[in-house]
């Protein structure tokens, strides 16, 4: 999802603006995974900024794929368990490699899918 809803319950402040209880709240996790003061460089692929020795607990946490709290997608970490395996398996026999030119730009609809990029997949010689 890129675009959440929640619903304040008591009087709050959020960044420096008062809410008062029952206010609708918007905010977008997809703004948030690419925030520079949160995420350094983070428009660049880099898996390995989730190894333990180079992430901070507050980055963790900041990065809210399935939402956060009580209403956190139920299936979050058959979702992550799931895209990891089926990576696994395809990847072991393909290489996959974008075609040169293209710039993956986010198609928002319910949930965000890429436009604008074109994969090469090669077969890996066993």
């Amino acid at each position: 999802m890129w675009l959440l809803s929640r619903v304040t319950l008591v009087d709050t402040e959020l960044a420096g603006h008062r809410l008062p209880a029952a206010a609708g709240v918007l905010f977008s996790p997809y703004s948030l995974h690419r925030d520079p003061a949160v995420f350094a460089d983070p428009e660049r692929f880099d898996p390995d900024r989730w190894l333990d020795a180079r992430v901070e607990r507050r980055r963790r946490e900041a990065f809210m794929p399935f939402g956060a709290g009580a209403r956190r997608c139920i299936g979050d970490a058959f979702g992550l368990a799931e895209a990891q395996v089926a990576l696994a398996v395809m990847l072991r026999r393909w290489r996959v490699r974008a075609q040169p030119g293209g710039k993956p730009e986010p198609l928002l609809r319910m949930t965000m899918r890429p436009q604008g990029v074109r994969l090469i997949v090669d077969r890996r010689a066993h």
